[in-house]
């Protein structure tokens, strides 16, 4: 039961990284693309942390159940 809590901890820690840096990428690259303006979405790009934070938080545990296959 600890090792599923702890995977839960480091997936909701490591998502959340994983989609903050995904989301500055994606930013910075619209921000180039865009010639210096962003699109009137680029907002929403915000929201790549939760659901990246989300998804580690529930794939992780999943993983360690059932032994990382």
């Amino acid at each position: 039961m600890l090792k599923l809590i702890g995977a839960a901890a480091l997936g909701l820690i490591g998502g959340g990284l994983v989609g903050f840096a995904l989301s500055n990428v994606l930013g910075i690259g619209l921000l180039v693309a865009g010639g210096g303006t962003l699109p009137s979405w680029a907002p929403l790009l915000k929201y790549l942390i939760a659901i990246c934070a989300a998804l580690g938080l529930v794939a992780a545990p999943m993983l360690v159940a059932r032994g990382g296959r």
